[in-house]
């Protein structure tokens, strides 16, 4: 598996005062989400703005630190990566070294704490009862920056505003060339650099492109530029955050099918997050759609379009024009009343339980867990309790 979510949590403290400064709530912008991901494959991730589509991403790529949840790339924990050298030891104490040191006279007994730990927590303690702790913690966080390496060259993102992603001091060249020497991916200059003008006309701009600043670019060529430095390190894994709505109808259809092709020729996996819903069902395999930072429908693409479920997801989906001006939805029975609540205070039960006409007694009560329609589509709605095979 490429990529495991799992009970990912996301809360930003809201802070008051101006003196002195003090935690009044949080904002829930991700909410124990779970999911996963192929190599070759595209995940979907669609709802309105203030959703936490964005935020989902980022704290996959570690822009964002997880409040809790953890997030799996090829099979291997992630989390502990980003840890600062401080964090490092409190959590080593805490987690288990304590736990080690109580067994320390009977390495039996030791023998089961090693089975209860992470693959990398293992390594970890096996290493520090063989060296000790003065040179435990050099050696650890060298380990940690190795990984940190390969992590960032493995997981990539192209963020939707490429005017200001892009550094605009530095040319497309040197954009792309960076990276190559930083991971030594080449060894000298004249390598990278052959990569690069490569990599430029592969994505549909011309070699002399490199030395070309990013203002002297339209919004298509911009978002090519951006794409390019995405794949210059043939990561396994590109999170594309909105990379088609900045652009017009006829270079949103160029991008999408250079993102298809090139996922082809990777063979890595998509985290597709979107507005665009006739986008998000041509490319993506599997779709998920969020409201107030949780997944209330997921499954497969085909499943989740052709059969939505949710209130919600129905109301979203049939918000979509039908590219046929003879087919007119009636629109009218899924029109949602109301706003949004704040993420700060969300309603008791079921978030949507205030805007949604078939609210029951129990949605207001308790968030529904996700029910099964089908073997690939599931939906966190009380409406489908006792459907067949939820019993």
């Amino acid at each position: 598996m490429l990529l495991r979510v799992k009970n990912l949590k996301k809360y930003f403290p809201v802070k008051q005062g101006f003196v002195v400064e003090k935690t009044v709530g949080y904002v829930k912008a991700v909410d124990n989400v779970s999911f996963e991901l192929e190599r070759g494959e595209t995940y979907g991730l669609v709802g309105e703005s203030g959703c936490g589509k964005t935020t989902i991403g980022k704290t996959i790529l570690r822009l964002h630190d997880p409040t809790s949840g953890s997030i799996f790339i090829d099979d291997k924990e992630t989390s502990h990566l980003f840890m600062k050298r401080g964090e490092a030891k409190r959590f080593l104490k805490s987690e288990y070294i304590d736990k080690a040191e109580k067994y320390i006279s009977e390495m039996k007994k030791a023998d089961k704490v090693l089975e209860s730990l992470e693959p990398y927590e293992r390594n970890y303690f096996e290493y520090y009862y063989k060296n000790g702790e003065n040179k435990f913690y050099e050696w650890m966080m060298s380990d940690l920056n190795k990984k940190r390496l390969n992590f960032r060259r493995n997981v990539q993102i192209v963020f939707q505003d490429p005017t200001s992603s892009l550094n605009p001091r530095m040319t497309v060249g040197q954009t792309l060339i960076e990276p190559l020497m930083f991971h030594n991916v080449v060894k000298t200059k004249l390598e990278a650099k052959e990569i690069a003008l490569e990599l430029l006309k592969k994505v549909g701009l011309k070699a002399y492109h490199a030395d070309r600043y990013p203002h002297q670019f339209s919004g298509g060529q911009r978002q090519r530029v951006a794409v390019a430095r995405a794949i210059v390190l043939k990561p396994k894994l590109i999170i594309l955050d909105e990379p088609t709505s900045a652009l017009d109808v006829s270079v949103q259809a160029q991008i999408i099918k250079l993102l298809k092709d090139l996922q082809q020729e990777l063979n890595a996996g998509f985290l597709f997050i979107s507005h665009d819903l006739g986008v998000v069902r041509y490319i993506s395999n599997y779709v998920g759609v969020m409201y107030l930072g949780r997944m209330v429908e997921y499954g497969d693409g085909d499943s989740v379009f052709d059969n939505p479920s949710h209130p919600y997801a129905k109301a979203l989906l049939n918000a979509a024009p039908v590219p046929d001006p003879k087919i007119r939805r009636d629109r009218k029975q899924f029109i949602i009343k109301g706003q949004v609540p704040s993420p700060i205070n969300r309603p008791n039960g079921c978030f949507f339980n205030p805007r949604c006409k078939f609210v029951m007694d129990e949605c207001k009560k308790n968030y529904p867990e996700s029910f099964n329609l089908n073997k690939n589509h599931r939906v966190a709605c009380y409406l489908y309790k006792d459907k067949e095979g939820n019993k």
